[in-house]
């Protein structure tokens, strides 16, 4: 485990990899490509939430009220995003059999999105994406160095529209300052981009993760955080830093539309235990 840190800490000097410095973390793709990502997530958004909207018209139980998908991307909050991602790489088949109705192609079309034959190729590029919770580690000029849990696998990840450094900024802070932890963690789906050379990220990187994540006890998650501190030079080692999503051999899995922030709350309590039990220990000897 030594040498893991030494390696590390050599690799975050060599590459510059640091997530207190807000010059870092602006490894983003090209406007063209940020703005067509959009476009497409536009259109996929749309029909999510037609999915979503179907299933529940159809179920006895749910009261939830119709969704709706503004056009306007930044008119939609980010719970809506995610859950939307969520249902487009979860019911990926019937998301492709849309597009292939003449009729919704044209109501698309009578909406302003346009939906053409290279759009659809690139969507079926999603197919291969990674979805799980990320230990976000640092950076490198090309991007953000993301460590998949439980796997230790490297993607470097790329910006949109925005540099991800002010954004992943963000994360820090709130799972430093409400849980302390040593790494932000993101529940997050990783997709081809456009030009397929680079990974981007699909709707939102938040601070959120699922329930494996947030069942593992404390000292478990620190040994993860130690673990991913030197994933970055081991990939780099062994040439296993994913810069695209070209390999078939990923591990992937279907994104969660959650943002369980109850991670904190359960350190607290198994803390509070803790003391109890070492008082009550102390207590029998004295």
């Amino acid at each position: 485990m030594s040498s893991w840190i030494h390696k590390s800490q050599t690799f975050e000097k060599q590459y510059h990899m640091s997530l207190h410095s807000e010059d870092q973390g602006k490894g983003q793709v090209s406007e063209k490509q940020g703005r067509y990502f959009y476009d497409i997530f536009n259109v996929l958004g749309y029909l999510g939430v037609i999915e979503i909207n179907k299933r529940n018209d159809a179920s006895a139980t749910s009261s939830e009220p119709t969704l709706q998908w503004s056009h306007n991307m930044q008119a939609n909050p980010t719970s809506l995003k995610l859950r939307v991602a969520a249902e487009i790489l979860g019911n990926f088949t019937n998301i492709l059999k849309q597009l292939a109705d003449k009729k919704v192609v044209k109501k698309l079309k009578n909406l302003g999105l346009k939906v053409k034959k290279k759009d659809i190729q690139y969507i079926q590029k999603w197919k291969r994406h990674c979805a799980d919770d990320f230990i976000i580690v640092g950076y490198v000029k090309e991007g953000a160095v993301l460590v998949q849990t439980f796997t230790d696998t490297v993607f470097i990840v790329k910006g949109l529209a925005d540099p991800l450094g002010p954004m992943i900024k963000r994360i820090k802070q709130h799972c430093s300052g409400t849980f302390g932890w040593r790494y932000p963690v993101c529940h997050v789906a990783l997709v081809p981009s456009p030009d397929g050379k680079a990974i981007v990220y699909l709707a939102a990187m938040v601070c959120n993760y699922t329930r494996k994540w947030n069942n593992l006890s404390p000292l478990a998650r620190d040994k993860m955080f130690e673990a991913a501190s030197g994933a970055f030079a081991r990939a780099v080692d062994n040439n296993a830093v994913h810069y695209t999503l070209n390999n078939d051999n990923l591990i992937k899995s279907p994104l969660l539309a959650i943002n369980d922030n109850n991670a904190g709350k359960r350190d607290m309590f198994e803390y509070c235990v803790f003391l109890f039990l070492l008082f009550f220990i102390l207590s029998c000897f004295l």
